[in-house]
């Protein structure tokens, strides 16, 4: 996506998908935000890459989004999910990146 945004001479906004490791209570097919799930990154990998992803020019990190899972019935699991993520936005910010959108996604039933 670097690539092509500068070839465009453009900068793409992009967020990317943090795997916040919280349990929806919901079926197990349908659940997306553990970590045995594999969906989206693990903070501490996208921690250790914010040098590489800040070097890329055609790129601006503007966000962060996450996605538990779905017919979920209970608020606890997204507040839970939403403390990681800002958790995980404070970290970023003291390595000088500034996250101005956070997508908690869907997922109630």
């Amino acid at each position: 996506m670097d690539e092509v945004a500068k070839g465009l001479g453009e900068t793409a906004r992009v967020a990317f998908r943090v795997n916040p490791d919280v349990d929806p209570h919901t079926h197990a097919k349908i659940t997306t935000g553990k970590k045995e799930n594999k969906f989206g990154i693990g903070a501490e990998v996208l921690l250790k890459a914010v040098p590489e992803i800040l070097a890329m020019k055609g790129l601006e990190w503007v966000g962060l989004h996450c996605h538990i899972g779905s017919q979920i019935l209970e608020v606890t699991p997204f507040l839970e999910a939403l403390k990681v993520v800002i958790e995980f936005a404070s970290q970023l910010a003291e390595a000088k990146v500034r996250i101005t959108h956070l997508n908690l996604g869907g997922g109630c039933a």
